[in-house]
């Protein structure tokens, strides 16, 4: 109520959503605990999201770095980037996949800073061993496609970023 009221309730959302969720330390004694909420939420592990003691510290810095997934998956869109992330890991944090898809046809764009793009496809078989890269863009091809359609990507400070379906000639910006 009283955000709301000064106005500040919008400025204080925002702040909350770029923290990161996959990238949380815990100080605790001599060690330092990794927590993976995300990870957490998609295969339960309990170790990813451990009980605090009096005197941790914690640390949860703003997301950073990202990876891209679309196609046939539950949830498509942008994601934080973790190191050590396999690029299945990448597609289990984006909901899995979708029935209906070419597993044969995964195509991975990895983009860097000073060099051109790079896309390839890769062997289901050996998912679990490639890595994700910072801003990899993992694309899942649906077997058949019923209504060819147009996308469009929609990032920056919105509520919900992504890719949208769009009629050309008839889908506007509003």
């Amino acid at each position: 109520f009283y955000s709301r009221k000064l106005g500040t309730e919008n400025k204080f959302e925002s702040e909350i959503d770029k923290l990161s969720r996959r990238n949380i330390s815990i100080l605790r004694d001599a060690d330092t605990l990794s927590i993976d909420l995300e990870k957490f939420k998609v295969e339960g592990n309990l170790e990813l999201n451990p009980y605090i003691n009096q005197n941790d510290i914690i640390k949860v810095p703003y997301e950073t770095q990202y990876f891209y997934v679309s196609g046939g998956i539950q949830k498509p869109g942008k994601y934080e980037y973790k190191e050590g992330d396999s690029i299945l890991d990448g597609i289990q944090i984006a909901g899995n996949f979708e029935s209906g898809v070419d597993l044969n046809k995964i195509k991975i764009t990895r983009t860097f800073f000073n060099k051109p793009s790079v896309s390839f496809f890769i062997d289901i078989k050996k998912i679990k061993k490639i890595p994700l890269l910072v801003n990899d863009h993992i694309m899942v091809p649906h077997l058949v496609i019923k209504e060819p359609h147009e996308m469009v990507s929609i990032d920056g400070r919105i509520k919900y970023p992504g890719r949208y379906p769009i009629q050309s000639g008839i889908t506007t910006i509003s």
